[in-house]
């Protein structure tokens, strides 16, 4: 009698601590939190957690393996776009950079520091004080 109380009292606090876990689970994904600043914050880690958890877990019985994601053949194809699209930035940004380099220093009339790619960027009054920068 004893045993089937312990198990019956192990049973219940179970099921207290499944509908606590429910119940949070829907709280967070449901409750409209525009406007509560940590509680919107909290809503989208844990949907985020939650929507990548969905995806690590396996599709059926593996023998312990997780399935992942995306397929091995998509990963890498990803991975190669991913490389592509990052060279391409670099090229752009190295190329802004060269283009965009200031190659005029000034001080205009509030003493502050300026920067100009040419001479016609520098009003007339002030290009005397102008000094070219070395690249």
């Amino acid at each position: 009698m004893r045993f089937m109380k312990k198990l019956l009292f192990t049973f219940l606090w179970v099921l207290c601590f499944l509908t606590v876990l429910v119940v949070g689970d829907q709280f967070l994904l449901r409750f409209p939190a525009d406007n509560i600043v940590l509680l919107s914050d909290f809503q989208h880690f844990y949907r985020d957690f939650r929507q990548r958890l969905a995806h690590t877990l396996p599709a059926g019985r593996h023998k312990g393996t997780l399935t992942p994601a995306l397929p091995v053949a998509q990963r890498a194809a990803d991975k190669r776009a991913v490389v592509d699209q990052a060279r391409l930035v670099a090229q752009q940004t190295r190329r802004q950079a060269a283009d965009d380099e200031p190659h005029y220093i000034y001080l205009d009339g509030n003493k502050a520091i300026c920067f100009a790619s040419t001479l016609d960027e520098i009003p007339a009054s002030l290009r005397h004080s102008a000094k070219k920068l070395d690249n």
